[in-house]
This record gives structure tokens, sequence and C-alpha cells, in this order.
């Protein structure tokens, strides 16, 4: 039996698998785990002891942020996974370690439509515009592959199937127009560094719509009945959202224009003709509220490589489980 561990800034997904079929699952907020070897060896236990005694043989494992020297500290809360010591008390089982958006690369070619995967623009070409059974006849090429969640991972799938790991959500955030500038000066004052991760996030949706509120009090022109103090959770904005609140909606178009032109961007930094691949845990519950113009028009201002980008899809992850789905897959490689 096969058990994976989706490690995110929000949630900790675990799975247990026998073959490529779900045996059980279950979810723990992860800043409720003090100790994640303890917290894998009572999920074992458990499963052995309600088994008759029929252990875990491999532990797969995807992880938001770096391994270095053996340890991951997660970007977005500051726990530190051991995993010198994960594998010190599972000395009998395979253990696979992989960043999170690795793990979701892995996943792409194994996820059907409409289920678990929506094709949320189409490539101008007609070779490209057929949309597939599943990721495995997208265009060829290699893909970019982007979870937006907690934070921003980045990640791509080169035209042979090797999988590129990176930490591409942490690069500089590149405004456009006067409403990003003024954003991106009101976080570089607050942050320092600007990354995409500030603004294509969960916190980023809260960073965007707490400006705009900021803008309008200063200028008088505030139409929120209720003031905030504190910055909204992105469920609460969404919500407001959802029932036509206009400073809502407006964070949801600059979120809009900045997701198109990363993606854009991703494109070009990976030659990503097979594709762009948008996951993670907060994508699925915006999905409606994404502005498709604005993102279009992002998209593809890219001024001599505009035709380069229109012939480029743009798929979306609907299945959060994704991630534990590549981790599944990477024990056999």
């Amino acid at each position: 039996m096969k058990m994976t561990l989706d490690i995110g800034g929000t949630k900790t997904l675990w799975t247990i698998w026998h073959d490529a079929r779900i045996l059980d699952r279950g979810a723990a907020a992860t800043n409720t785990i003090t100790d994640f070897t303890e917290f894998i060896k009572t999920l074992t236990d458990d499963f052995t002891t309600a088994n008759h005694g029929c252990k875990i043989t491999h532990l797969s494992f995807a992880l938001a942020g770096p391994v270095t020297d053996e340890k991951l500290q997660l970007t977005n809360t500051g726990q530190i996974i051991d995993i010198a010591e994960i594998r010190a008390a599972f000395p009998d089982t395979k253990t696979v370690v992989l960043n999170d958006l690795e793990a979701l690369a892995h996943s792409i070619d194994h996820l059907t439509m409409p289920d678990q995967l929506a094709l949320f623009r189409s490539a101008a070409s007609s070779h490209a515009k057929g949309a597939a059974c599943n990721a495995k006849n997208a265009a060829s090429g290699a893909k970019a592959v982007l979870s937006i969640g907690t934070g921003l991972g980045v990640s791509a799938v080169s035209r042979e199937g090797s999988i590129m790991p990176s930490e591409g959500g942490h690069i500089d955030f590149a405004p456009v127009g006067a409403k990003q500038r003024l954003i991106y000066d009101k976080l570089e004052s607050r942050y320092g560094h600007v990354s995409y991760e500030r603004l294509l996030s969960g916190q980023g949706l809260s960073n965007i719509f707490s400006i705009i509120l900021e803008e309008q009090e200063a200028s008088g022109s505030d139409t929120m009945a209720c003031r905030p103090r504190q910055k909204m959770h992105p469920a609460q904005i969404t919500a407001m959202a959802k029932s036509g609140n206009r400073e809502s909606l407006e964070a949801f178009r600059i979120f809009s224009e900045i997701l198109g032109a990363a993606c854009s961007n991703y494109a070009l930094t990976y030659m990503a003709t097979g594709g762009i691949f948008i996951g993670g845990g907060m994508i699925p519950k915006i999905l409606p509220l994404i502005d498709k113009e604005a993102f279009e028009n992002a998209y593809l201002n890219k001024g001599r490589f505009k035709d380069f980008l229109d012939n480029i899809p743009v798929y979306v992850i609907l299945d959060e489980t994704a991630p534990s789905i590549g981790a599944m897959r990477a024990i056999s490689l």
C-alpha cells in the first residue's frame, strides 16, 4: 500500500492507494500539526491496525517549499519538516520527496476532462483547438504549471516529459498600468520585495482588495457599508464578489489581469507550446469570478510574441487532489 501526503500552507491531505485506486483519504489543518513524523506514524499505525496488519510500503510527499539538507521549512507557515527523521522512523518504507508543484506536474497527464481538467482558453490554431480527453493529447511541447492557493507555485514539464520544479512564484512582479503600479508601491512599502505570490494567491487577493478600499477611503469615494478593520479572508471577498459587490469584483478584475500576464510570462520562459495548467486549492473556488476579458488582454499583451502566445491553450485543474495523484504516480518512476 502507498500513502501520499500533500502538505500545503493551509491543508495537509493524506491518501492511501492500492495501485491507482484510493482506499482512504483525509485532511488536517497544517498549522495544527506539531510533529509531522508522529502525525504520519499515527496515520500508518491506524491503517495497519484497521487492515489486519497490512503495512504502508511507500510514502510520497508533495511539499510546499524547497528541501535543503533533508529539511523543509513550509514557505507560508514556517513549520519544519525533517525528512531525515521521517526516513529513520520508517526504515522499511520507500520514501519519495517532491516539491508540491513537482507533484502537480506529475499529475497532469492523468487528469481527465471535464471532471478534473477544463479548457480555460483555446489556442488559436486549429491543431490545438480540439479539446482532448486528457492532457496527453494537448498540443505537443513543454508545459507550464501554476498552483494558486496559500501561495503561488510554478513548475514545468519539458517536451520530453521531464519535470522541472522551481520557486518561480517568488520572481519579481512587474506592474502594468497605473492601478497595478499603485498596488506595487503599496506592497513594496509593506513587504520590500514584491513577488507574484504577493498578488496571485489567497493573501494576494486580500492584498489587492485591501488596497482598493484604502484608496477609496483616501479619496472619499468608499462605498463599503461596513469598513473592515483587518484584511479580509479570500473566502469573504469571493462571497462578496458573487453577490455583486463592486470593490470585490474590481479586485478580481485586477487579479485576472495579473494572472493573465503571469501565465504568458511563464509560457515564454518555458516555451510552453504544450499548454499552461493552472491548479491549486483556490482556483476551482474562484474560477467563475475570473474576468476572462481582462485575463485575455493581459495574456496577449506581449508585443511581438502575441501570435505565439495566442497558439498556447490554458487549462484549469479542477481536482484539488491532483498533487496527491502526481505524488502517487512518481513512486513508480
